[in-house]
């Protein structure tokens, strides 16, 4: 008997809704307002029009909007959703977190940082699963990321100083941000997801935002986020190629790991060939500068950290201000995801870290061999990487990369279960000869 296929669609559970939603619609909004406000733009606006200062606590309310979305959301899920054992490592680093309260040079601002980092995780998570499919989580992500770019250009086109930087990089775009990385990073978000979805077959018009996306990054004068971008589209195509010739495939991920193990080379050997070829300086910026004195800091306390958002408190006896004060500038972060998780809780913290993205590399990759579109997963998660290396959004509270992080680890581990869920009937029946297992 001929096998039947199982259809990818069939496989599509209802996404789960918020309590009292009259519509997947207030879902959708909810989702697209959480990552608005997880992008940091309505803060750094604030920010921008000083009025900060007179809001005063009422800010924490914007971050707490998209906290209280993911934590009904999540509760909405009522153990319906399987697959979720993925985000293990997730939850472990969350009670780390509050656990460095006992230690923490700061307590109270430790369990303020750990609650709002397990806020920022469970909007991630509840937006990883509610979406019905790999292809409406990145029409999701395209979309309110082409929302944040739309209005950054607005902002830009009217008089007036916002939008465009002054100093440190004159001419820069910066859009709703106060500097340029930010906008560049909601970019790089975007565009990657815009790329997956033509990829994935779904029209040559997703090309469209695309390459708008990419203009705004060159008029962001970001090289960082040309790099993330650059990683992201290639893993998105490698996974691609894996699915339709996984000997070419294989070919291409080994000649790309020794390339990259090349650079990295040269890179420690050569710095100033490598960053000069990109166009920047030799300490990235002031990055390497800063970089030793967080290692020589970290020296002092390498096992357990100073505490979960501890380190970089404005406080004139803190530990940064000695940073501070041999740098001869204000910095508020490492420019290092790995470095600030170093300052926070130590190598327990950084294991715990690792071990969440070999977690998410590996069961990404998993799912974008075998689902329609979840290689857009193992992109983006490429992208959190690299920004991971030079920038301070990796695993802390209330920004955009630990978002998308959790959210396609969720979003991964869900596709593997209803995976396993569909095709487990399926294999008992082609025991018996009436069904060959087989998935689309």
């Amino acid at each position: 008997m001929t096998a039947m296929p199982v259809p990818y669609e069939a496989m599509r559970l209802r996404a789960p809704r918020l309590p009292l939603d009259m519509s997947q619609a207030t879902g959708s909004a909810c989702a697209v307002l959480g990552l608005v406000i997880l992008s940091e733009a309505p803060v750094a606006m604030i920010t921008a029009l000083s009025l900060n200062a007179a809001l005063g606590a009422l800010v924490n309310l914007i971050w707490l909007t998209a906290h209280v979305i993911g934590l009904i959301g999540v509760l909405s899920l009522a153990g319906r959703t399987p697959g979720l054992m993925v985000l293990l490592p997730v939850w472990l680093l969350i009670v780390t977190n509050y656990l460095s309260a006992g230690w923490s040079i700061d307590r109270a601002e430790t369990v303020r940082m750990a609650t709002f980092y397990m806020g920022t995780a469970l909007f991630g998570m509840w937006l990883g699963t509610r979406a019905t499919s790999w292809t409406a989580f990145a029409k999701l992500l395209v979309f309110t990321c082409g929302l944040l770019a739309s209005l950054s250009v607005i902002l830009i086109a009217l008089p007036g100083p916002l939008g465009i930087m002054i100093d440190p990089y004159p001419g820069a775009w910066s859009g709703l941000w106060d500097e340029k990385n930010r906008f560049a990073m909601t970019l790089v978000v975007g565009l990657v997801a815009s790329i997956g979805l033509w990829l994935e077959g779904r029209g040559p018009g997703w090309l469209v935002p695309a390459f708008a996306f990419i203009g705004l990054i060159l008029l962001a004068q970001a090289s960082t986020a040309l790099l993330a971008a650059s990683a992201g589209i290639a893993v998105l195509m490698l996974v691609r190629v894996l699915n339709a010739r996984p000997g070419l495939g294989l070919a291409l991920g080994w000649a790309g790991t020794c390339a990259f193990a090349s650079l990295l080379g040269v890179l420690i050997a050569l710095p100033q060939v490598v960053v000069s070829a990109v166009g920047r300086e030799v300490t990235l910026t002031g990055r390497t500068d800063i970089w030793g004195e967080v290692l020589r800091m970290i020296a002092d306390w390498p096992v357990l950290g100073y505490g979960h958002g501890s380190f970089w408190r404005m406080t004139p006896d803190g530990p940064a201000e000695i940073v501070r004060e041999n740098l001869g500038f204000k910095m508020f972060n490492s420019h290092s995801g790995w470095l600030d998780a170093a300052l926070d809780t130590g190598v327990l913290g950084v294991a715990i870290i690792s071990a969440a993205t070999l977690v998410a590399l590996v069961i990404t990759l998993r799912a974008g061999l075998r689902v329609r579109g979840a290689g857009l997963g193992t992109g983006l998660i490429a992208v959190c990487l690299v920004y991971s290396l030079t920038e301070s959004q990796f695993f802390q509270a209330n920004a955009l990369l630990p978002t998308i992080f959790v959210a396609v680890l969720a979003r991964a581990g869900v596709s593997l279960a209803r995976i396993a869920a569909a095709t487990r009937p399926i294999a008992l029946r082609s025991s018996t000869g009436l069904l060959s297992p087989h998935f689309t």
